[in-house]
């Protein structure tokens, strides 16, 4: 079983400095800590904690068979992202459903060289959720660390713009993936506050925003943000007093389960 606190000496001297790691959280401002606060709110409120183990029983008399199934949380979870990336909100919730999803072992990679340059906000969502490994790595040592991962047991890759050399590596070990898209398109009403858009580009400066109403060929919206006077078919509606904050589209706890089934006769 992999033991995140004693990476190989190649992995280790890649963590993230505590130093930067408390600037980031320092120097983001408190009102938008409070922002990530609340999108953490937002997934404990959509979605409950899973257990450690869940075995679900069924009898069949008539079919003759008896069905369990047993749900154990992914032994580990990886989250690589690019050394650019900014929207805050966006990584305490993908973060926050590998929480709920009861992930014993967490760790989050930027692909960087510079991890001097990472985003307080990102650096501040670490923070907040709870994540004691944090790496700046090349794609080189995101597959090492992949690798060292898999050896404690079936796990997860989660992240933004996967490279295509760690989603090979992490599909031949047999590790599930999932990768998000680089600029999710979110659409705002047209009467929404102003503040509220400033802090809509502000939190999420790579989501792809777009007033209401939507041309006709417009892609769906992952994300709507409205003042209750507008709608849309979006996949997750906000009002505008919880502009900036965020629910990732397509990521739950169920991701982070691992699932098997077992039949016997009757």
């Amino acid at each position: 079983m992999c033991d995140l606190s004693l990476l190989p000496a190649g992995l280790e001297a890649c963590r993230l400095d505590d130093a930067l790691l408390a600037k980031g959280y320092e120097t983001f401002p408190a009102a938008d800590r409070a922002r990530l606060k609340t999108t953490q709110t937002l997934v404990m409120s959509l979605f409950d904690e899973c257990p450690d183990c869940e075995i679900l029983q069924r009898e069949s008399a008539a079919r003759g068979l008896n069905r369990v199934e047993t749900r154990i949380p992914a032994s580990w979870a990886l989250f690589l992202l690019p050394g650019d990336f900014a929207d805050a909100p966006r990584l305490a919730s993908m973060l926050m459903t590998a929480r709920l999803g009861s992930v014993p072992r967490l760790a989050v990679g930027f692909l960087t060289s510079s991890p001097e340059t990472l985003d307080a906000g990102v650096l501040t969502a670490l923070e907040l959720c709870g994540i004691e490994h944090a790496l700046a790595l090349d794609e080189a040592g995101a597959e090492t660390l992949l690798h060292f991962m898999a050896d404690g047991g079936t796990g997860r890759l989660a992240g933004v713009a996967l490279p295509d050399r760690i989603t090979a590596a992490a599909q031949a070990l047999g590790v599930t993936v999932f990768d998000a898209p680089v600029c999710p398109l979110a659409a705002s009403d047209p009467t929404l506050d102003p503040e509220a858009l400033d802090t809509i580009r502000r939190l999420l400066p790579g989501v792809e925003h777009r007033s209401l109403p939507l041309q006709a060929a417009s892609p769906r919206p992952a994300v709507l943000f409205h003042t209750g006077k507008a709608s849309s078919d979006a996949q997750i509606l906000l009002d505008e007093n919880l502009a900036g904050c965020w629910l990732e589209p397509g990521l739950t706890p169920a991701f982070f389960l691992n699932v098997s089934l077992s039949f016997t006769l009757r």
